[in-house]
């Protein structure tokens, strides 16, 4: 008798590829890697995601579904900064990930929940007309991942990472209130 698909190999396919950027890095996603881990064959990975870039884009459309998770019920831009500031800096392969396909994401049709959550916030709370909440959500991101790298460069909670933290987000919080 064939055995029956399991409906949420894809679902166990994308937490396998999660830890394995978490735990090693970007380097180390590898389609057979994932396979092994997720406890199925490479051919089967390979029918639900076409290669590896697939598979990575799929991973970043997870990771942008996590921090929208974090950051849906903050009370503020800055607020939503620091949450994500602390995310990225705790996940280490998600930033690298999130940092290498930020330019391609922002010229792509694939969703971007974080950034339109900013917006919304920008254009309610600090009644930024749409353009002017795009330009300044896309110049928050830009700063929030540059911050969050340099953080990791500084050393996980040294006097440095953290006088770049609370610089970040008095930039937010000036950049947010126009002072």
């Amino acid at each position: 008798m064939p055995r029956k698909p399991n409906p949420h190999l894809e679902t166990i396919i994308l937490a396998s590829a999660l830890d394995l950027l978490d735990q090693e890095g970007m380097e180390a996603v590898t389609m057979r890697e994932v396979a092994r881990r997720a406890k199925t064959t490479t051919p089967t990975l390979y029918e639900r995601f076409q290669d590896r870039e697939a598979l990575l884009w799929a991973v970043v459309t997870l990771v942008q579904a996590h921090v929208y998770g974090c950051v849906a019920e903050a009370a503020s831009v800055e607020q939503m900064a620091a949450i994500i500031i602390d995310y990225l800096a705790g996940f280490p392969g998600r930033l690298d990930l999130v940092n290498q396909y930020w330019p391609k994401l922002m010229s792509s049709g694939h969703p971007k929940p974080v950034l339109e959550l900013t917006k919304r916030k920008l254009m309610e709370d600090e009644k930024c007309t749409a353009a002017a909440a795009e330009k300044t959500a896309i110049a928050l991101t830009a700063l929030l991942l540059g911050t969050a790298v340099l953080m990791r460069t500084a050393g996980e909670n040294t006097p440095e990472s953290k006088a770049l933290n609370a610089s970040s987000l008095r930039a937010v919080r000036s950049i947010c209130h126009g002072t």
